[in-house]
């Protein structure tokens, strides 16, 4: 994933308006927005290693929105990336309704794995 990497760098090394507002497009309407549930596991990962990077308020005036879109999805592919990216992301949004939609998430995430368990 050096790419995203690339990315990250760029995004936040690099002034220019133009450019981060292409990335910006890039992350959250070819990735985020993306029929592909490869490209959308992608973008989680993306959010997960600029969070890291960016302020609270930069991270949920971007891209927050078209995260908490994606995970709330009922696929298995996606809880799995949400849950090993969970800890750079949650600090960013820790507002009460982010917070609030995310513990719904897990909850959701948790019947999910456990609807498919058989005693």
């Amino acid at each position: 994933m050096h790419i995203l990497d690339i990315l990250v760098f760029i995004l936040i090394k690099i002034p220019d308006h133009h450019t981060r507002m292409k990335i910006h497009h890039f992350a959250n309407v070819d990735l985020a927005q993306s029929k592909s549930i490869f490209d959308r596991k992608i973008y989680i990962i993306f959010c997960a290693k600029v969070a890291a990077k960016i302020s609270k308020k930069y991270f949920k005036e971007v891209f927050a929105f078209a995260l908490l879109k994606i995970i709330e999805e009922k696929k298995k592919d996606i809880a799995i990336i949400f849950l090993q990216n969970i800890i750079p992301i949650r600090k960013k949004l820790e507002d009460i309704s982010s917070t609030s939609k995310i513990e719904n998430t897990l909850t959701m995430f948790k019947n999910l794995f456990h609807k498919d368990t058989y005693i």
